[in-house]
């Protein structure tokens, strides 16, 4: 990645749940390419699952280290409905957002 980012002058998402396990792994891509990310696509990788909810504070340790070096970007979940145990509803899939997004909030703080 980095070559290419040398070789080209463009911006880059960083995806949590795509960079993980181990967490290290996001945070040293964060911290090497921080100038570089434009949008981070937030969500958990668990048992080879991803795009799974973050409020279990398995992303926090990348969140807190965006936080940490100053990123200010757009922040997307990434979640995907169908690994969730059972068929949710809207107002589920809303609840779910909501108790992300305070996730996110008490993490950025």
């Amino acid at each position: 990645m980095g070559r290419f980012l040398d070789d080209f002058p463009l911006g880059m998402t960083l995806d949590i749940s795509h960079a993980t396990p181990p967490a290290s792994r996001a945070i040293a891509f964060a911290k090497t390419f921080a100038e570089r990310i434009l949008n981070v696509h937030v969500s958990a990788t668990r048992d080879g699952t991803r795009h799974l909810p973050t409020r279990d504070g398995s992303a926090d340790e990348v969140l807190a280290a965006l936080r940490d070096i100053g990123y200010d970007g757009p922040l997307t979940l990434e979640l995907d409905d169908k690994k969730f145990p059972g068929t949710l509803s809207k107002r589920d899939k809303v609840e779910v957002l909501i108790r992300e997004r305070n996730h996110l909030e008490s993490v950025w703080g």
